[in-house]
């Protein structure tokens, strides 16, 4: 077919499109899309402070340019995805796609199916622990984060501890001793507190060495009048809990 560019004696170029290049993915680009899949979801402020609050020179960086930079590529290549509720905007979420990243990785950690959507009955407990979570590693009093999703993963942990007595986390002190993590946020019954402290007890004293798979449960309540009810409830195994108020732990974060 002529055009008026044949006319002219001037050629014509088609537009080629050119092939996507492959994304390069890091050890620390699995690490941030495994932090999101395994604490459900997550934002900016968090992924910053975990992963990039120190630039390669050493220095403490302030900035969320390059995290927002790179969380956009993982997007871009349908690793992770950006969702938002009426309860807060600007969540991520790990995809299909990353999640069969993970699998194909050197991982040797337990992954957890992706989950799909936000659960707004447990959003505020959820993005507390994981501030938590951040601010422990930060200061160095945590290491080697089980998440409960991950532990759901764990044959071993699924036998010792049904869903209703499965504790938040399991961390690792510096010191290698492993610490089952509860944050409660809301009040429940007094039997229900006497179950789960009594399950805890008896896996801790356990005889069968197995059965022993963490030597402390760090409790961190909203409420004092909880706190010491449940401290009055373990009197007598004082040195196998700590407790904790959720304001300890308060950071900035909450309020972005």
């Amino acid at each position: 077919m002529q055009t008026a560019f044949s006319y002219l004696g001037i050629k014509e170029f088609k537009k080629i499109n050119k092939p996507k290049s492959k994304l390069k993915t890091t050890s620390r680009d699995l690490e941030i899309i495994y932090f999101i899949l395994e604490m459900k979801f997550s934002n900016i402020h968090l992924i910053h402070q975990k992963f990039f609050s120190t630039t390669r020179f050493g220095l403490k960086s302030c900035s969320l340019d390059y995290t927002r930079q790179r969380l956009g590529e993982l997007v871009r290549y349908g690793l992770i995805e950006k969702v938002d509720t009426f309860l807060k905007t600007g969540l991520y979420q790990t995809t299909q796609k990353g999640y069969f990243l993970l699998c194909n990785s050197n991982l040797q950690r337990p992954i957890p199916k992706p989950s799909f959507g936000v659960d707004i009955r447990t959003f505020d407990h959820d993005l507390k622990v994981s501030n938590i979570r951040v601010e422990l590693e930060q200061y160095d009093k945590a290491i080697n984060w089980i998440s409960e999703r991950s532990l759901c993963e764990d044959e071993k942990y699924r036998l010792l501890f049904t869903n209703e007595f499965r504790p938040d986390a399991i961390y690792t002190c510096p010191n290698g001793s492993k610490v089952a993590f509860e944050l409660e946020l809301s009040r429940k019954s007094k039997d229900r507190y006497k179950q789960k402290l009594n399950r805890y007890i008896q896996a801790m004293t356990s005889p069968t060495e197995d059965c022993r798979i963490f030597e402390k449960v760090h409790y961190v309540f909203k409420d004092l009048k909880l706190l010491e009810y449940v401290k009055s409830e373990t009197q007598l195994y004082q040195p196998l809990f700590n407790f904790s108020l959720e304001s300890e732990y308060l950071t900035k974060m909450e309020n972005l």
